[in-house]
């Protein structure tokens, strides 16, 4: 997570202001979607097709025709609960490029969108799902109500419907609802209000509202690095996992749910069927990159390096890796947390690597000499 975002921070987005927009879909098509990759990177790319779209007849409003501008799409197929939800934050760089005609390239920030433009894209893209979904048989499915997901893996399928619709998998009550609690639990669900930016249409859910702006360095203080961690993310963290005295594991949510929900427990077997359910199927990508962004565009590489200073890291003997090559551990551990671990604690001077010793008995040695403080 932290080696990606300072990859992407460092070579991929330029430093120009980014947008997060975020599409959440129908239950209905998370569950043949978390199983059908292909489909599920067709259905995201009609949605950020969508939006660059927008961007560029909002510049060529402003009076820049032919603006171009790039995405990075993060697919995530888990929800606060640990329950199968696939959907998308695409960070886009909040603006356009344009290339003059001597042939400089420079970017065009642009304003937030309105809600009524937020409102009338989550239409468009909702009709283009839909009429895509439709040609590929799928809404044809739901009404002679074959499965193609349980007629080729029925035991996921299993795991897929029990994690979307919150219910058990495994264990003594198979199809029973999970055993939920907290502070304030209330009988009924009320709905929250959209905030601004957002729209929902039957089951489609668009918001806009993060944006960063143009940031210069990257680390544990970078807005857009934090985010990029955020969207990379993996589905559970550690510190909301506990167990119970009856030996059940305990998730507890980020933030109570409407009904007043703080806590989800499962039972152990079943909690193993929901992260089952969470894993993507083999050697799919779930990072995917779009309009200057692309791999094929003529545009990319000058793009990624658009307002860059080639100055490398805060110290010097920290460089930025190659392409191939991933980040050293104590960089990442400064950009994470802030821990510059090469700087002396006694003296305040920068550590050097010397060797790495294998040998148990030199090692042995090493530690005996260096004496008990060490």
């Amino acid at each position: 997570m932290t080696d990606l975002a300072a990859h992407i921070v460092d070579r991929v987005l330029p430093e120009v202001p980014v947008r997060q927009w975020v599409l959440s879909l129908p239950h209905r098509f998370r569950y043949r979607l978390a199983y059908d990759h292909t489909r599920m990177v067709a259905v995201f790319g009609s949605f950020v097709r969508a939006v660059l779209g927008q961007y560029t007849r909002r510049a060529k409003a402003r009076g820049l025709p032919g603006g171009q501008t790039g995405a990075i799409t993060f697919v995530q197929r888990f929800g606060s609960a640990a329950n199968l939800h696939v959907h998308a934050h695409v960070l886009v760089m909040d603006g356009v490029f344009m290339t003059s005609t001597t042939g400089e390239l420079t970017f065009h920030a642009l304003p937030a969108p309105s809600d009524r433009e937020i409102q009338d894209l989550l239409g468009t893209v909702r009709r283009r799902v839909l009429n895509h979904l439709r040609r590929q048989g799928w809404l044809g499915d739901e009404i002679d109500g074959t499965d193609p997901v349980a007629d080729s893996d029925p035991v996921l399928a299993a795991c897929y419907r029990g994690s979307i619709a919150r219910l058990q998998t495994l264990g003594p009550k198979p199809g029973a609802p999970l055993s939920r609690f907290g502070t304030s639990r209330t009988t009924g669900w009320t709905p929250r209000p959209l905030g601004p930016l957002q729209a929902h249409i039957e089951g489609f859910d668009l918001h806009a509202r993060l944006a960063v702006a143009a940031e210069r360095s990257g680390g544990a203080t970078s807005r857009l690095e934090k985010l990029v961690r955020y969207c990379a993310r993996p589905p559970i963290s550690d510190d909301r996992l506990s167990l119970s005295p009856d030996g059940r594991v305990v998730l507890a949510l980020k933030t109570p749910w409407a009904d007043g929900t703080t806590h989800i427990a499962y039972e152990p077997l079943d909690f193993l069927a929901k992260l089952a359910a969470l894993i993507p199927r083999p050697h799919k990508n779930l990072v995917l990159y779009h309009g200057v962004l692309a791999a094929r565009s003529k545009l990319r590489a000058r793009v990624v390096h658009y307002g860059r200073q080639d100055e490398g890291m805060d110290h010097p003997e920290v460089r930025t890796p190659t392409r191939n090559e991933r980040s050293a551990w104590a960089e990442l551990m400064r950009r994470a947390f802030g821990y510059d671990l090469l700087q002396c604690s006694a003296c305040g001077g920068r550590m050097m690597f010397l060797g790495c010793v294998l040998r148990r008995d030199a090692v042995a040695r090493i530690l005996a000499r260096a004496g008990p403080g060490v």
